[in-house]
Order: structure tokens, then C-alpha cells, then sequence
């Protein structure tokens, strides 16, 4: 944890657009210094993607209003997402799979949250360029919207 927090404070420290957080903890007890650093990330205009859940489980940063959300969707095609917004929070569902390996069936590669964070922070950065002065609220609305129309 301490060296995802320091992680963060460079991206931060950098001013990193975006941020691809394919790893977390599902410890709840770090809630706290994770919310600090995520403020100030939102303050510097910057733009957390991460795992919201894991098995069921939370995670960290992820799990936090001021990060984009990520659940894994087997059946999403790779160049969509889709954005749902059943608890209060918006949550993003993007393919677990990374791009094919030919002769490899899909079910063979390797395949999960991680990867399905990694395609939908493609799609943040795509949305961030578009946008680039847009606040954390208004980049969600923006990929809401991009779900709606099939991203």
C-alpha cells in the first residue's frame, strides 16, 4: 500500500492526465490514506481508473467516488464499454481480455480485471483528450453518454 500511495504522489507530483491503477487492496482499513491521495489527485485534475471490485470485494482506490470504477464484463466487446448505475456510484464494465493472439483461442489468453481496467482507461484517455479541461463529473457524464451510443 505504501508503495501504491507513493505511486500515486508521483503521478500526481507529474500531473498525469490519466492514471491506469490495474492493482489495489481489498484491505478496507487504508480507505483513509487512499481518499487523501485521491483528493489531491482530483484537485490536480487528475483521473483515476481502477478495479471497482474483486471477487465481491471492494477495492482501493477504485471502489472511491473519485476514481472511474472498473468491473469486468466477459461478454463486452473490446472497443466498447458500457456504464451502469445501479448503487450511487457509476461503474464502468469493459472486456477482461487483451487484444487476440492469433491461433489462441480467447478463452486461452490471458484474461481479467486488469485487463479489463486497461481497456477502459483507453477509453478515458480518448475522452480526456477530447475533453482535456474536464472535471472528474463532467469526463464521467462524457463516457456515460459515449456508453449510451456504443463508445
Amino acid at each position: 500500500v505504501d508503495i501504491l500511495l507513493a505511486a500515486m504522489e508521483w503521478a500526481i507530483a507529474r500531473d498525469m492526465q490519466v492514471v491506469n491503477l490495474s492493482l489495489g487492496t481489498t484491505k478496507q482499513e487504508h480507505q483513509p490514506r487512499f481518499e487523501r491521495v485521491m483528493a489531491r489527485a482530483a484537485a490536480a485534475g487528475v483521473i483515476v481508473v481502477g478495479a471497482r471490485e474483486v471477487s465481491g470485494r471492494p477495492v482501493l482506490p477504485g471502489c472511491l467516488p473519485s476514481a472511474i470504477g472498473v468491473r469486468l464484463d466477459g461478454e463486452c466487446p473490446r472497443d466498447r464499454y458500457r456504464c451502469s448505475r445501479s448503487d450511487s456510484l457509476p461503474t464502468f464494465f469493459a472486456s477482461g481480455y487483451p487484444r487476440p493472439i492469433p491461433g489462441v483461442p480467447p478463452e486461452d489468453n490471458l484474461n481479467g480485471i486488469s485487463f479489463a481496467v486497461a481497456n477502459m482507461t483507453g477509453f478515458v484517455a480518448r475522452a480526456r483528450e477530447a475533453f482535456p479541461g474536464a472535471s472528474l463529473e463532467d469526463l464521467i457524464e462524457v463516457l456515460q453518454r459515449e456508453s449510451e451510443m456504443g463508445s
